[in-house]
């Protein structure tokens, strides 16, 4: 028997319901890490962020792990008593499922502060103010100063990125390529020509830019400033707030500077010494986690 078309698309629907609960990870209803179990060391405060992703999320020529955000969060733990930290990498589209679901407890890569974001998530203070979303483009392709810009070309973006959103809602004509890898894969879409332009992270593609500028002729623009911050679950109130004073004394003391210069300063990027408000962030309504 034939189904109408409205049929076949509430069949669809509804197994596509049943799919979502059947891989539900068994601790989606892990609860939250309480800070006498990070104290005691029994828990480990688990990190998530994109493991390539300069000069936030580093990682070294031993192998280890490193980056200015993964420092700022070793000393956070530091300050709050946490015994061991353990950094976990994954895709950036899968950051927020993985704070959701209890994977991670923490989101780790310049996350930047959105409605949207404070919707689904606590995100701490700020502790960097200098960033924001970034175009990079082959010499002779540009100039890409402004969202407008953008208009009918192939715009690369990290799947289910702010940026990712941000082009699809302002700039229906372009075409969206979506990257779901590292930041080097990204990269490559204008390499390889599968991209007119990348819209993304400011700061790290300032790195991109000092490191193959020589070879590859590229330029870049600050479009929109942003703010980052830390990401926690709703709910742990208590790892927030543990965060959010440990961020305050490290602005406090100049330790937070200290950190960021390392990583910012070869970039030409002088951090900023205390908090700087910025303009409020115009939410695209399609924008994700």
């Amino acid at each position: 028997m034939k189904l109408s078309t409205p049929f076949r698309r509430l069949a669809a629907a509804a197994f596509a319901v049943l799919l979502t609960q059947a891989v539900t990870p068994a601790h989606a209803e892990e609860p939250v890490p309480t800070l006498a179990q990070l104290r005691s060391g029994e828990r480990a405060l688990v990190v998530g962020g994109v493991s390539d992703f300069a000069p936030f999320n580093v990682i070294a020529s031993d192998g280890s792990l490193s980056g200015m955000d993964r420092d700022i969060m070793r000393a956070v733990a530091k300050r709050i008593g946490v015994k061991k930290i353990e950094f976990r990498a994954m895709p950036f589209s899968q950051m927020g499922a993985s704070l959701l679901d209890g994977t991670i407890d923490v989101i780790a890569n310049n996350y930047w502060i959105t409605p949207e974001r404070q919707r689904l998530y606590a995100m701490t203070v700020p502790y960097y103010t200098r960033g924001g979303v970034g175009a990079l483009w082959r010499k002779g392709d540009g100039p890409f100063t402004s969202l407008d810009s953008l208009a009918g070309k192939r715009v690369a973006v990290f799947k289910g990125s702010y940026p990712d959103a941000l082009v699809r809602e302002r700039v229906p004509s372009a075409t969206v390529v979506a990257v779901d890898s590292t930041s080097s894969e990204l990269d490559n879409t204008l390499r390889h020509g599968l991209a007119d332009v990348e819209l993304g992270f400011f700061t790290r593609q300032r790195t991109a830019v000092r490191k193959q500028a020589a070879a590859d002729g590229l330029e870049h623009a600050l479009i929109q400033p942003m703010q980052s911050a830390f990401a926690v679950r709703k709910g742990n109130d208590e790892l927030l707030g543990a965060i959010n004073h440990a961020v305050d004394a490290l602005w406090d003391d100049g330790s937070l500077h200290k950190i960021k210069r390392k990583y910012l300063e070869p970039l030409g990027i002088e951090p900023a010494k205390t908090r700087h408000p910025q303009p409020p962030v115009t939410e695209p309504s399609a924008a994700k986690p």
